[in-house]
């Protein structure tokens, strides 16, 4: 499966929308590797967190039907009639015939399914929603969202990075990722939502980072902080130099804050459409502070691995870091 089908597949498997063949690929492309698996997880748990309410196909309708016939009085006792009977029973039957097709025309109505937007290496766009929220995706990134909203909250769920602001209503606005949930109410923030971490940089008002359906692991993030929740962990605010790293993507620079080499690899993948592939696989886990505004790739790499005492070299189309 190519990289840049994955995402669609695996929300078109949501949608049940694949053809056999597809599901066999999609099938097979999970049981490749723990990463593919995961990776799907994290998209059902995003899948999930806006799904709308299905509608009851399951229903009783045996249950129903004596609950209308009582309704009706058709158990009941025989009473004196006030109509003739055979004006009751045309009633009774213009009655039943409401009320059934009323009932199969709900259970047949289509579950409304929810919009994916999608961005591919070294795409952005913004996407505006039904209650002018706006949400600005960085390259890489997956918005799931309603076409409209409805209830007590105004939820949507990110795979990768996006800038939002959202207009101030009643209804508290949700992002959702795979292991975190951002709260507001009205405000400007940046999240950055990939695997099992979420982060989330404030710029106007106030946000609440939470463990999903978990009150009691929140923290409250105010203009100018920033705040991270790494897999189970209870979330954490971070210091305030997170905060220009968070939002340098949204003038085309690139900052990194003490970021892991293996992260700034898959950002200048996402942000450069380029395969890098690590092999200094011991250098993973080092990190790297720089701020980088109209570099190449290539300087940008060169710069990386002079910090590293590594080197950049080109096979084919992928650039290879050696030790």
């Amino acid at each position: 499966m190519d990289t840049s089908d994955r995402e669609h597949i695996i929300l078109r498997h949501f949608a049940g929308a694949l053809t056999d063949e597809e599901e066999r690929e999609l099938t097979v492309w999970r049981n490749a590797s723990p990463d593919h698996d995961g990776l799907f997880a994290a998209y059902q748990k995003l899948w999930h967190a806006t799904a709308p309410a299905k509608s009851p196909i399951d229903a009783d309708l045996d249950a129903e039907w004596s609950r209308l016939r009582r309704r009706l009085r058709l158990d009941a006792p025989p009473r004196a009639r006030i109509l003739p009977l055979r004006r009751t029973w045309i009633y009774v039957a213009a009655a039943v015939v409401i009320i059934v097709g009323t009932i199969v025309v709900f259970l047949m109505q289509p579950a409304v399914q929810p919009i994916t937007v999608a961005t591919a290496n070294a795409e952005t766009t913004t996407v505006t929603l039904a209650d002018g929220s706006t949400a600005r995706l960085n390259s890489g990134s997956t918005l799931i969202y309603p076409p409209a909203f409805s209830g007590a909250e105004r939820r949507v769920a990110l795979q990768g990075e996006a800038l939002f602001d959202v207009t101030p209503g009643e209804a508290p606005f949700v992002v959702a990722s795979a292991n975190a949930e951002v709260r507001v109410l009205g405000t400007v923030f940046n999240v950055w939502a990939r695997g099992a971490e979420t982060r989330v940089a404030v710029r106007e008002g106030r946000v609440a980072l939470e463990a999903p359906g978990s009150a009691s692991q929140r923290v409250e993030v105010t203009a100018h902080q920033a705040a991270l929740r790494r897999g189970d962990q209870a979330p954490e605010i971070l210091d305030a130099t997170n905060i220009d790293a968070a939002f340098g993507w949204l003038d085309d620079g690139i900052i990194f804050n003490r970021a892991p080499l293996a992260e700034i690899l898959a950002e200048l993948t996402r942000r450069f459409d380029q395969p890098i592939e690590l092999r200094a696989t011991n250098l993973a886990a080092e990190t790297f502070t720089g701020t980088f505004t109209g570099w190449t790739l290539d300087n940008i790499l060169a710069s990386v691995c002079l910090s590293f005492e590594c080197r950049v070299e080109q096979e084919g189309g992928t650039y290879v870091i050696l030790q």
